[in-house]
């Protein structure tokens, strides 16, 4: 329930930032419905261990919105609000390694946006700041928590070469390829090259027709998503090319590309009409169709999900020989009946 909780939430929160920005009430619609109804969320939205993903996400755009009320604001108000924007780059690496790029991300975005509304010239010590802050934590995180358990390996051309090739993957298919399992059922670079290309137009489309005040945003959003994109090639290329395009790594790509997507869905209506009542009626008729299209969506992902992750993990722990090994986590049946007793798991 928590972690529904806190999708709704990022839901709202991110509703609210595309309606301060100015984007209008059909392109937030598309843009909250893609990023929140999705079934392709389905690992991300039914496994508890996420839960710390989604937190991340809710940190980002606290930190948007505080950051927002920084450069608008003055007085104790403003210094108060930057405290809560530090707060929140220090608490996203703690609950998510991709944390990290909340600093970074926003800190370029200072750096680069230089026409942010209203203000003309964002403060650089406040960009300098956030990014070394995130560079600071990632630094701690690593000497307290990854090294004492991890020995470092120098990495040769052929695993860098692997990296590279999963994040160019993850980047290229994600978030358009399980949507059209009909068209492409492999990962490869021809499915990459086609879904990369729809990807990059409707990104530059998006970005080109946004509001002003929005491309500070659109922006961050661009740097979030290319620095997951290495995180995921540098920690997940070993599991093989296939899982760049998993439903566990949509969330980011979903939230990601959801407002350059609703940008450009409202752009494609009102080049097809001129008139405000006739546009107004397609989009809502185009957005319940896409709802319930969305919402029954959700069986088939959660019929397999139910079965792998529920029923037949049940069953292993009802019949299975003590000593075998469940497949999912290395633990011996035996020792998951214990801590099923342990901690009144059902």
């Amino acid at each position: 329930l928590g972690l529904w909780l806190t999708h709704g939430l990022n839901l709202f929160l991110f509703a609210g930032i595309l309606r301060k920005i100015g984007f209008s009430s059909p392109a937030i619609v598309a843009a909250v419905l893609t990023a929140g109804v999705s079934w392709t969320n389905i690992e991300t939205l039914s496994w508890v261990t996420q839960w710390t993903s989604v937190l991340a996400s809710t940190t980002f755009l606290l930190a948007f919105i505080c950051l927002v009320a920084v450069l608008t604001s003055s007085g104790k108000y403003r210094t108060c609000m930057i405290g809560l924007y530090l707060g929140c780059i220090v608490a996203s690496p703690l609950f998510h390694s991709r944390g990290i790029l909340t600093g970074l991300a926003l800190g370029a975005t200072l750096l680069v946006c230089n026409d942010w509304e209203p203000v003309r010239r964002p403060p650089r010590v406040l960009a300098i700041g956030s990014a070394a802050l995130a560079v600071a934590l990632a630094a701690v995180i690593q000497v307290l928590v990854v090294s004492p358990s991890h020995s470092f390996q120098s990495l040769n051309w052929h695993e860098l070469a692997g990296m590279a090739s999963f994040s160019a993957y993850y980047y290229l298919l994600n978030p358009v390829f399980l949507f059209v399992p009909f068209i492409f059922k492999t990962v490869g670079w021809l499915p990459a090259t086609v879904l990369g290309m729809i990807k990059v137009v409707i990104l530059i489309w998006g970005y080109e027709n946004s509001p002003r005040a929005a491309r500070p945003l659109l922006f961050a959003l661009l740097i979030y998503e290319l620095g997951y994109c290495f995180i995921l090639g540098y920690g997940r290329s070993h599991t093989g090319m296939a899982a760049a395009c998993s439903s566990r790594y949509q969330y980011v790509a979903l939230f990601c590309f959801a407002p350059f997507l609703g940008i450009a869905i409202t752009r494609c209506i009102e080049l097809f009409t001129r008139r405000g009542r006739i546009r107004l009626i397609l989009s809502w008729v185009l957005f319940s169709v896409g709802t319930v299209v969305m919402v029954r969506g959700w069986r088939a992902p959660l019929e397999s999900w139910s079965d792998g992750r529920g029923t037949a993990i049940r069953a292993a722990l009802r019949e299975g020989e003590p000593d075998a090994l469940m497949a999912a986590s290395g633990t011996s049946i035996g020792r998951a009946r214990q801590l099923a007793r342990i901690f009144n798991l059902h």
